[in-house]
């Protein structure tokens, strides 16, 4: 593997916030009917399965994941995944006529089966222990789906569920789903307006094969699945680690059903409510959740600073007296120092992150480079 795929790998460990200039796609988010993409519509219970097409809802992808939305009569209000090979885009294979995606294609394909359950991160209401599916339906009016980033930087969607009936009163929900190219999760944003007061149960797919390991820890307010969970094509039974967490303040309890784990989480003062969702598989170039602490290297949020041109080794006219640095990382994402660097403290081959002032004295720079001996 050559030096830049090293650092593809390790950036996908533990340097989630550099920039990633790979997508050749003009959109991180898309709704298509029709073959035409659509900037927000609004659908109801006539809106029967594939009413979307191959997508079946909207679509949104970040370098490491792409997820999908289940929009439609059938009573899932589920949250899917796709697995890519490699992290280059994927969302522009769904304009083709012939975009097929339950098979396994170059680029990667569907690796999970969420069937009438949940999915990955997918919601439902938590009334006094009773589960409340909001999807289209008996209980719902309408729902209206917008488009409100289409951009490879920052894609996001906005669902909104009109009239949802719960104990003869009507209610609406916002649910924003958003996430940013260099990260791995994908976060999550409910509003409640109306009488409900209850609670939100947030959900993984339930698996029963041998060797799927169970997590559920209150502490971190994180659940989540790691082992061999069935795909849709007979290839992608292979390892795959699924996980959902929030802010711990928002964490009430877990509570299953039949077909879903479930993490209870408890809407603030304004209704409102947030989590996070993501995933690891064992064909994408990197498998964090080989780690002994994935947990934490799942869900790193990244540093907001302006990344510069990358360069491919240290120029020898540089004095790195000048610089002071903030991280240091191996090529396996290890963090390796935090204390200031020096020409001959570079003994290994790495990624770093410099500080530094200009010639004035007065603007902050920030330099990433890679140095391979």
């Amino acid at each position: 593997m050559n030096s830049i795929g090293k650092l593809c790998m390790a950036m996908a460990a533990g340097l989630s916030f550099i920039s990633y200039s790979g997508f050749a796609a003009p959109n991180g988010a898309v709704l298509i009917l029709n073959g035409k993409h659509l900037k927000s519509t609004t659908i109801t219970a006539t809106a029967g399965h594939k009413y979307f097409g191959e997508l079946e809802g909207p679509a949104w992808e970040n370098k490491y994941n792409a997820m999908r939305y289940y929009a439609d009569n059938g009573n899932r209000n589920s949250v899917d995944i796709v697995g890519k090979y490699k992290y280059d885009p994927i969302l522009h294979y769904a304009d083709s006529a012939n975009f097929e995606l339950h098979a396994d294609h170059t680029w990667g394909g569907d690796i999970f089966k969420a069937g009438n359950c949940r999915g990955l991160g997918g919601f439902n209401l938590f009334d006094n222990g009773t589960w409340i599916n909001p999807a289209l339906g008996e209980n719902l009016d309408s729902m209206t789906i917008t488009v409100k980033d289409s951009s490879v930087q920052t894609p996001s969607i906005i669902v909104k569920y009109w009239g949802l009936s719960v104990n003869g009163s009507k209610n609406n929900l916002e649910w924003t789903i958003a996430t940013k190219q260099d990260i791995r999760p994908t976060y999550c944003d409910l509003t409640i307006t109306g009488n409900y007061s209850g609670k939100v149960v947030v959900c993984l797919r339930k698996y029963v094969n041998a060797g799927v390991t169970l997590v559920k820890d209150p502490n971190k307010a994180l659940l989540a699945t790691l082992g061999k969970q069935a795909g849709i094509v007979e290839t992608y039974t292979d390892s795959c680690l699924l996980a959902v967490y929030a802010d711990k303040k928002y964490f009430s309890s877990f509570s299953d059903d039949s077909i879903n784990y479930g993490m209870v989480l408890t809407p603030d003062a304004n209704k409102k409510v947030q989590w996070a969702m993501a995933y690891n598989w064992a064909k994408e170039p990197l498998q964090i959740y080989n780690g002994t602490k994935w947990q934490d290297t799942l869900f790193t949020t990244p540093t907001a600073i302006a990344v510069p041109a990358m360069k491919t080794k240290i120029s020898g006219d540089k004095n790195l007296s000048e610089f002071r640095v903030e991280k240091a990382f191996d090529l396996n994402g290890k963090c390796v120092s935090l204390q200031p660097l020096s020409r001959n403290a570079i003994m290994r081959n790495g990624v770093y992150i410099f500080e530094y002032l200009d010639k004035t004295g007065q603007k902050r720079i920030t330099s990433y480079v890679l140095h391979s001996k």
